[in-house]
């Protein structure tokens, strides 16, 4: 019964406290009005024109974020339509230019497995070794193309988009689009075909 009295005795003197500290910041009030006072509106100030109506800032709706997620596939989903509108390009052509959103078509072998990408949207991730252009780096979306079963030594065949990068490159977009009907990527491998 002590300690529950001692708990009661530090509430109330730290409530006093924090009463106090707001009436020394002035953001006590220290008059209280009566209850009802308090409740009645009190009238706005008359304004200086009485032709002008006083600005009333409007309340923006929250924002859905499912709207910019929607407008953000429907970008990416029209760029990658454009990209695999075009003919596509060698890689190592892709890795000279630096090129960002371009078609490559490769045959290649499967140099190293990396661990798979699990933040966002899954993806499988490989690097391949390309004749005449060194090794890039494969980043296929698991949800959308199914996991490709690879070994390192195997040969494939990839269609996809380049984006450039210091380490040689990235293919994405190795899966069909769901957004539209255009033709897309793909990964062959031991004659099966995962798009």
């Amino acid at each position: 019964m002590i300690a529950r009295r001692t708990g009661s005795l530090r509430f109330a003197f730290a409530l006093s406290a924090v009463a106090l500290a707001l009436s020394l910041l002035g953001c006590g009030n220290s008059n209280p009005a009566p209850q009802e006072a308090a409740r009645t509106p009190t009238a706005a100030p008359p304004a200086a024109n009485a032709d002008v109506a006083p600005q009333v800032a409007p309340s923006s709706p929250p924002r859905d974020h499912g709207d910019r997620r929607e407008r953000r596939d429907r970008r990416r989903s029209e760029r990658a339509e454009q990209a695999f509108s075009a003919a596509p390009i060698e890689v190592a052509e892709a890795q000279r230019t630096e090129a960002h959103g371009r078609l490559v078509e490769f045959d290649g072998t499967v140099e190293k497995i990396l661990t798979p990408d699990r933040r966002g949207l899954p993806h499988q991730r490989f690097v391949v070794r390309v004749p005449g252009a060194g090794t890039v780096l494969v980043a296929h979306n698991t949800d959308l193309g199914g996991e490709v079963p690879l070994k390192i030594g195997d040969r494939l065949r990839v269609r996809g988009i380049f984006e450039s990068n210091r380490r040689g490159g990235v293919v994405h977009w190795t899966h069909h689009d769901p957004g539209a009907a255009a033709s897309a990527g793909w990964i062959r491998v031991g004659g099966k075909t995962y798009q």
